[in-house]
Parts: C-alpha cells; structure tokens; sequence
C-alpha cells in the first residue's frame, strides 16, 4: 500500500527538518531516519496502530 502525504504534512516534516538542522544535523538525519522507517512499515502494514472507531 502507498502512503499518501498531505501538502500541510510534507510543509510539517520541511519546518521540522529545518529546525532539526539549526541545532543538531545529527539528529534530524536521526529523526528523518525514524519517520521514513515508520512510513514504510505503516505502507506495509495499514492496520498497524489505533481504531479510531
């Protein structure tokens, strides 16, 4: 399954990189690691978390 990302949400994940990048590089290569890892397994696996039902 593909993972969609809203235009507000890839503007959300720029300001968090930017904010990354001023104070620790390594860590917002760290977090940028994270997320993409998380949008992978979330495309494998589009049942995994809550039910919001």
């Amino acid at each position: 399954m593909r993972v969609l990302l809203l235009p507000f949400a890839r503007e959300d994940l720029k300001e968090i990189k930017a904010y990354l990048d001023a104070r620790s590089p390594q860590a917002s290569k760290n977090v940028a690691a994270r997320i993409k890892a998380s949008l992978k397994l979330l495309s494998e696996q589009p049942y995994l978390g809550n039910n919001n039902n």
